[in-house]
Formats: structure tokens, C-alpha cells, sequence
């Protein structure tokens, strides 16, 4: 199957928590990208199956932050964050069967002026070969901004694209819905893409989820490595006792073992009997469900971007 990458701004990722869940599973989404976490040192969030890595803003306080999600099983390892008052960005670098492949998670403040050799020392730190998604706060219609002049940061952030030969990922519709109603819905949140080929991507828009922003989507065609997969035949909650009362009872010494059939049917017979004593004294763990959000909200949510 494809590949599957989201582009977020959660405006506080903590208190939309639960809806992510559900996003991240009924999408089957791979690696997430999130803007404006809102999360400072005290903060903690565990989704199942999946791994978080986040940068906050550099004076520590619950504002701006960015979050790449990935999950568990894709084999990857996390970079360095870049944590700058204009600029914060969390990445990881998973292998492809082309090479690696850095997914930088981005958020850009609109109040800092940003220029052009800002743009290229980020981009130059994420190697030859990267999806850098979020929110830029830059409008410029050559990724899509129903604006069409571009702003002074847009205009910046073009001229790096074009020095470092950059392409965005886009839906050419907008993200971004203000809830002041004397300004018009843009599109501020896409993705930048080094070193792979355009045609192996797919961009489409969705309205499921509720912050001002409304997330991307982007289908990979590409062969993402994942982790071998591990099946722990025990637990920490295997009941040692019951296993130990299940093996005395199955095993007995009344067995001939004069010739190599003979042994080997033995070990056969002991390994099953071991096998099925761990599975009889391992209870079964099921993951505790989240309260349902959805699908009453997500209709609200969708009818109500869809009118601007």
C-alpha cells in the first residue's frame, strides 16, 4: 500500500488528543506532522502504536512547538530539533528503499521577519533528501495562496525553493480558516520536497479534524523499511504459577528416546506444551477505547469550511 503522510496545525495538540486517535487509525496515517503543539515541559501525550517526537518553543512556554508522529513499527530515527524564536521544527529520518528520507515537522510564527538565508540554513540541515511539512505562515500563489501577491515571507521562502531547487506539496485549496469573518481562508500549511520525484505523491484535502486548520494529506508511493516484527509470546502480566501447575500436569518422563525420531518427536511435544502453557497463562490485552468524538462533530467541522 501507499505511504501515508498527514500535514496538521492542531492549535494545542492536548486537548484534541482523542479525535487524533481517531484520525491517525481510520486514516492509517504513517508519519503525522504537526504545528503549534502548545506544549511545554510538563506536557505528555501517548497514542498506541505510534512514537512522538516533539520541539517546543525555545522560552518554554505552552505556545508554537512542532510534533512529528510516526508509528512504532517504521524504522527511523529522530535529528536534531531546530528551536528558534521564528522557526521550530522536530524531524526524523526513516529508510527508504531508495535512501533515507528526513520528515521535518515546521512551524513559522507570523510575527518574525524571516529571510531567504534563514529559509536555505533550514533546509540545508536536513540533508539531500526531505518532506518538510507545517505550517509557514507565507503566502505566495505558486504553492496555491488564493492570495496573489505575495507576502514579504513568501517572497523569501520562494527564492530559497528556487536556489535550492524545492518543490511544494499542495492542495492548492485552503487551510487555514480564520474565525474572524473579515478575513479570507488561505492556504498557509503544505510541504516542501527535496530529492524525490513529484509524481510519487498525491496531496488531497480533509476536514476532519477542528482546529482553524484543516489537515493535508499526502499518498507516497514509496517502500518505507519498517521494523522486524516481534510477537512476545509472555507478558508482565503472565501468570507464572498457573503456567508452571499447566506444564507439570501436560509433561511426562514416560517417554522412549532410543533413536532420533524419537527425540525429536520429545522436543516437539515439550516445546508445544511449553508454547501452549504461556498462551493459557497470558491473558489477552486489549487497548482501552476512546471516547467516541466522532462522526457528529466531524460533520459539523466539514460543513462549516466548506461554506467559506
Amino acid at each position: 500500500r501507499n505511504f501515508k503522510i498527514a500535514i496538521w496545525n492542531a492549535n494545542g495538540l492536548a486537548q484534541r488528543a482523542s479525535e487524533l486517535k481517531f484520525f491517525l487509525k481510520e486514516n492509517n496515517i504513517d508519519i503525522m506532522l504537526i504545528s503549534e503543539t502548545h506544549f511545554s515541559q510538563k506536557s505528555y501525550l501517548k497514542i498506541p502504536n505510534y512514537n512522538i517526537y516533539d520541539t517546543n518553543h525555545p522560552n518554554g512556554k505552552a505556545h508554537g512547538g512542532t510534533a512529528v508522529i510516526v508509528k512504532f513499527t517504521i524504522r527511523h530515527f529522530e535529528n536534531s530539533s531546530c528551536k528558534l524564536d521564528f522557526l521550530q521544527a522536530a524531524s526524523i529520518t526513516v529508510e527508504d528503499s531508495s535512501g533515507p528520507i528526513t520528515f521535518a515537522a515546521i512551524y513559522c510564527p507570523p510575527k518574525y521577519t524571516i529571510t531567504q538565508e534563514h529559509f536555505n540554513e533550514f533546509f540545508d540541515n536536513l540533508g539531500q533528501c526531505f518532506i518538510a511539512g507545517g505550517d509557514y505562515n507565507v503566502k505566495h500563489p505558486w504553492w496555491g495562496s488564493r492570495q496573489t501577491t505575495p507576502t514579504p515571507r513568501g517572497r523569501q521562502l520562494y527564492a530559497a525553493m528556487q536556489e535550492k531547487h524545492l518543490f511544494p506539496l499542495s492542495t492548492g485549496e485552503p487551510t487555514y480558516w480564520p474565525t474572524d469573518i473579515c478575513k479570507t481562508p488561505d492556504l498557509i500549511d503544505f510541504a516542501i520536497l527535496k530529492g524525490i520525484n513529484q509524481t510519487y505523491f498525491t496531496v488531497s484535502s480533509c476536514f476532519d479534524l477542528s482546529s482553524h486548520h484543516s489537515p493535508v494529506l499526502i499518498s507516497y508511493e514509496g517502500e518505507v523499511k519498517h521494523k522486524q516484527k516481534k510477537n512476545p509470546i509472555y507478558s508482565m502480566k503472565t501468570d507464572w504459577n498457573r503456567y508452571r501447575d499447566i506444564v507439570e500436569y501436560k509433561l511426562t518422563c514416560d517417554i522412549p528416546l532410543k533413536t532420533t525420531n524419537d527425540l525429536k518427536n520429545s522436543i516437539k511435544t515439550l516445546t508445544k506444551i511449553i508454547l501452549d502453557a504461556v498462551k493459557e497463562s497470558t491473558p489477552r490485552v486489549t487497548t482501552k477505547a476512546d471516547a467516541p468524538f466522532i462522526p457528529k462533530k466531524k460533520s459539523l467541522i466539514k460543513s462549516k469550511k466548506r461554506e467559506n
